[in-house]
């Protein structure tokens, strides 16, 4: 299996979990609100609510909504993560 990454920052996209597709915003880069310091992939899987941990899923990429960047507070981070999610399904829904 190849893979390959993009620029860190988040992304609309589409995740795969057998062999369905699910709307998805996805996070690339270091969690700079928490200071972890690792760099991850996060998807937020919308209107999602199964256990999927373990299962080997795959996401597509479709276009780039922003950069990553170090919110204030928690509030601040939930509040452009509903940005991004409502942006995500405008782009997918089209």
């Amino acid at each position: 299996i190849t893979t390959t990454l993009p620029k860190d920052g988040i992304y609309a996209t589409w995740v795969y979990v057998d062999q369905r597709r699910h709307l998805a915003a996805t996070s690339i880069g270091t969690r700079p609100t928490f200071n972890t310091g690792a760099r991850t992939v996060e998807a937020f899987i919308l209107d999602f609510e199964e256990y999927i941990y373990g299962k080997t899923i795959r996401i597509e990429f479709v276009q780039r909504l922003r950069d990553e960047v170090a919110f204030e507070n928690i509030e601040t981070l939930k509040k452009q993560m509903h940005k991004d999610v409502i942006q995500t399904r405008l782009i997918l829904n089209t």
